[in-house]
């Protein structure tokens, strides 16, 4: 088994978070970034994920947590507010692992 088949697991995983989100409150906004995620998944597993799309999912990430950053003390899984934000960063650190993966990968060709 090829170790770039482990996309799959990430791709599936952000594919039902997606899924999930369609019962909130602002469902387009979560099923949308979420969908970019798994989207970009499935095209580093066909090895046709480029660095643009890297940088952009990485960019809009970063804007959305800088625009919507609550109050430290609201960090919690208990609030709807600390669930988005914690999601936001969770989402921009995997954009930028994949990156990371990438630059890995094509530096080894």
């Amino acid at each position: 088994m090829k170790a770039r088949y482990l996309y799959l697991l990430p791709a599936l995983a952000f594919l039902a978070f997606a899924l999930l989100q369609l019962g909130q409150s602002d469902p387009l906004f979560w099923f949308g970034i979420y969908m970019y995620l798994a989207i970009c998944n499935v095209l580093a597993l066909m090895k046709r994920l480029s660095y643009l799309l890297i940088v952009l999912g990485f960019s809009l990430l970063l804007l959305f947590i800088t625009s919507n950053f609550p109050p430290i003390e609201k960090w919690s899984l208990q609030t709807e507010e600390g669930q988005r934000i914690i999601g936001l960063i969770v989402s921009c650190n995997y954009m930028g692992f994949l990156g990371i993966i990438k630059l890995y990968n094509d530096s080894y060709k």
